[in-house]
């Protein structure tokens, strides 16, 4: 069993209708620092807090362009080393 579940719900830039996925938050996303945790969650992260930016909201008001980037470039860095990517 995972120790959590996390919902995301997005809708199109276009608006109409909200679609939520669920996915299991497992012990391998979980780690004593984030810069150890795995690549995909990293990436998925500085996704999340870009979109957060970019609509204002007040849960990404500590966050800045630049560290966002920052955590994606490492992410993709990674993923490069490990021979993924595109």
């Amino acid at each position: 069993t995972s120790p959590a579940t996390v919902r995301i719900r997005h809708k199109t830039p276009e608006g109409g209708r909200a679609t939520e996925t669920t996915y299991a938050f497992t012990r391998r996303h979980m780690s004593a620092d984030f810069t150890e945790a795995d690549r995909d969650f990293r990436m998925a992260v500085s996704v999340a807090a870009f979109a957060e930016i970019l609509r204002r909201s007040p849960f990404a008001a500590s966050w800045q362009l630049g560290e966002v980037r920052a955590l994606a470039a490492a992410a993709a860095r990674d993923d490069e080393q490990e021979g993924g990517g595109s």
